[in-house]
């Protein structure tokens, strides 16, 4: 048996990932955004061993089927990650880190209420810069010829690349170039190299080392009743968002769920805070059915539920720094 798993559990990780303790050793590294099937992982990595390749995927079925390849090849230079490619890259990865950055034929979604949604806006091409090295490099494949006009675009308009696009002279072996051929379309290639680091910074988030609570002093037995009848959502906008919608009362009556959306630094989590009452006292915090990762936003969400009870006559004994 291999002595590692492929898919990173980057949740439990430092900010920034240590990938030379993932990997084991130290050397170049190579991202792919959106591997899909792991056909460029899979090709690529046997003929590298020496570059660590590090893929990016939003589909967990992608994720499990191209681990489960890797792991029947017993290829051992590769790691995958399970997350969204803009916080990911943002957060898992220290600045100037990055030697590669590969994209095959990524989502172009064509309808122009979608283009939020596009991989490689002129924000997305400064923060693929400011991980890669000098000299390091960017290359994209796609058969989709408005979204290459808008990606070659932004490439340059970032004003942190030298960019050179046009038809490709040679296709990548995938599955969707492959199934571009077979259909007689053009496909596209972009490959552009750092020249210089962007003006615009992108902070790692901090990392708490404790997840935050609070425990409160409630005299009245049926606070929480009471608190859960009269909830108003929570909500607070700025550098971090934070929405309190619904509460959920427990059969017993004895604790409630609230959940929480939040968003930080690119970073967006959904997950339930729970009030359970214990005696007189009563503690807030993350529900323990969810994998939240423990940041500044988590505790201001616990802080600010907390507070909605002490305006309500509880009061505060303790609460975790959560630094």
């Amino acid at each position: 048996m291999l002595g590692f798993s492929y898919v990173v559990n980057w949740r439990a990780l430092d900010f920034p990932v240590p990938w030379d303790r993932v990997f084991g050793w130290s050397g170049p590294i190579v991202v792919e955004i959106g591997f899909g099937n792991g056909d460029f992982l899979v090709e690529t990595a046997p003929r590298r061993p020496g570059t660590r390749f590090v893929g990016i995927e939003l589909s967990r079925v992608s994720v499990q089927k191209a681990a489960k390849r890797l792991r029947a090849l017993r290829i051992r230079n590769v790691r995958l990650i399970h997350w969204d490619a803009r916080p990911a890259l943002q957060h898992l990865f220290a600045p100037g880190s990055i030697a590669e950055v590969h994209s095959y034929f990524p989502d172009p979604w064509p309808k122009k209420r979608h283009e939020k949604r596009r991989l490689f806006s002129v924000e997305f091409c400064q923060l693929v810069a400011s991980r890669l090295r000098q000299g390091g490099r960017v290359i994209l494949y796609t058969d989709d010829p408005e979204y290459f006009a808008w990606v070659s675009q932004n490439f340059r308009e970032s004003g942190v690349f030298r960019v050179s696009a046009g038809p490709a002279e040679r296709v990548p072996d995938t599955k969707y170039a492959q199934k571009w051929l077979r259909q007689g379309k053009l496909v596209y290639a972009l490959e552009a190299w750092k020249t210089r680091e962007p003006e615009q910074s992108f902070p790692i988030i901090k990392r708490l080392k404790e997840m935050p609570n609070v425990l409160l002093r409630c005299q009245d037995e049926d606070f929480l009743v009471k608190f859960v009848q009269q909830f108003q959502a929570l909500e607070i906008l700025g550098g971090v968002d934070i929405r309190i919608p619904r509460v959920y009362l427990a059969p017993d009556r004895r604790s409630a769920v609230f959940e929480t959306f939040l968003r930080e630094k690119g970073i967006q989590q959904r997950f339930f805070l729970e009030v359970k009452r214990l005696g007189q006292r009563v503690v807030v915090k993350v529900h323990d059915a969810f994998d939240v990762v423990a940041t500044p936003g988590v505790k201001m969400a616990v802080t600010a539920l907390a507070d909605a009870l002490v305006r309500k006559g509880c009061q505060r004994v303790y609460s975790t720094t959560g630094t």
